[in-house]
């Protein structure tokens, strides 16, 4: 009989060495079965027990699993964020756009997630992009799994991310900008750039509601910005958006609910006009997600706490905040120039050149009497 140490988990079973060859043992359906890997290695051993147990879960599908389709898969996912996540419905219904593309009226069963994720790779979709699309068609098995259509989950393709973003703003790049853009745009812009709020989903869709000028306060609501969590910006303490939301407010019409608008009518996107402005100002890929980097490296500079950053720009914690943190060349620069003026050495504490002439004489004249006292 293996003794404990013998034994190594592996799923629901377990591998054990009998004389020099591994044996596995697991259950199907309560029945214990016991069988040789034939293999003489440990690690060789676990992957025939691991396959072993993968053959046998295909077998264990839900009646009716054969029927179920990708379209199914889709009315379900749907169905999900309609009811649960409205405001990330539009980026559902574009990655599902593209995974229909491949697997319309195709058995959930017999989807080759492996085959996608290389075909996509082929079309030039960039990582996250596959990875947002795959998260999609997860969350979708998932739902058929609660829903009792199917087993389990399949192994979904392991995709590596590295889309972390250097990109900001200096105040002379935003000038440039406001310049290029048209006038409607310049205050949302600018607004952006001192908050580091969200452009598209926090502030076009801000409403007069929610400011509030003798008070001193700018607020997003609970369940309004994309982690959930409330925020207020104080506007009294940073005269340049307090003047900004006063203009704003004396050139918005009084039926007009939208602190920033065209006329009145709600700025519903700048993509094209921020493409064009920022080729004409020589900024041509930046976004306007890069104001909020901005925002958290001039807090910071400023000698705003993370926490307060934090708060204020709305980041649900501080290994996010951080990885917004950039920091420049003259960042670095005006550290270094911190840390001279921290270990300079006071004027008087150095020696003239005078000084020290008379202490080279003195050393050497040391090193004679040192020399006499030898002899």
């Amino acid at each position: 009989m293996a003794t404990q140490r013998e034994r190594q988990s592996a799923g629901s079973g377990y591998v054990f060495l009998r004389g020099q060859i591994y044996w596995c043992q697991y259950h199907d359906h309560g029945r214990r079965v016991r069988v040789s890997t034939g293999k003489t290695r440990e690690r060789a051993a676990k992957a025939f027990l691991t396959a072993k147990l993968a053959d046998l879960n295909k077998g264990r599908r839900h009646a009716g699993a054969d029927r179920v389709t990708f379209d199914d898969l889709e009315t379900l996912v749907l169905a999900h964020y309609r009811d649960n996540f409205p405001r990330s419905l539009a980026r559902t219904e574009y990655a599902l756009a593209n995974l229909r593309g491949y697997f319309r009226s195709q058995k959930a069963l017999d989807l080759d997630l492996a085959a996608y994720n290389r075909e996509r790779t082929k079309e030039g979709a960039k990582p996250a992009t596959r990875v947002r699309e795959l998260a999609v068609l997860r969350q979708a098995f998932a739902l058929a799994v609660e829903n009792k259509l199917l087993a389990d989950i399949p192994a979904m393709p392991s995709i590596t991310v590295n889309n972390a973003r250097t990109g900001y703003f200096e105040r002379a790049n935003l000038d440039a900008l406001l310049v290029e853009l048209p006038e409607p745009l310049r205050a949302p812009t600018t607004f952006c750039y001192l908050t580091g709020w969200r452009m598209a989903g926090e502030v076009l869709s801000l409403r007069w509601s929610q400011v509030d000028l003798v008070g001193g306060f700018v607020r997003l609501e609970p369940n309004t910005t994309k982690n959930d969590d409330g925020r207020e910006f104080p506007i009294h303490a940073l005269p340049e958006l307090h003047t900004l939301l006063i203009q704003q407010r004396e050139r918005t019409p009084t039926n007009c609910e939208w602190v920033f608008h065209r006329g009145g009518r709600r700025i519903k996107n700048m993509r094209t006009a921020w493409k064009n402005a920022s080729q004409r100002a020589n900024l041509a890929g930046k976004l306007p997600h890069d104001f909020r980097r901005t925002a958290v490296r001039n807090l910071l500079r400023s000698g705003v706490s993370e926490d307060v950053a934090q708060k204020l720009v709305g980041h649900k914690t501080n290994a996010m905040l951080m990885r917004y943190a950039i920091v420049s060349g003259p960042d670095l620069a005006e550290g270094v120039a911190k840390l001279a003026r921290a270990t300079a050495v006071p004027a008087s504490a150095v020696p003239s050149g005078a000084e020290i002439g008379d202490f080279s004489h003195n050393s050497s004249h040391s090193g004679e009497v040192a020399s006499t006292m030898e002899n």
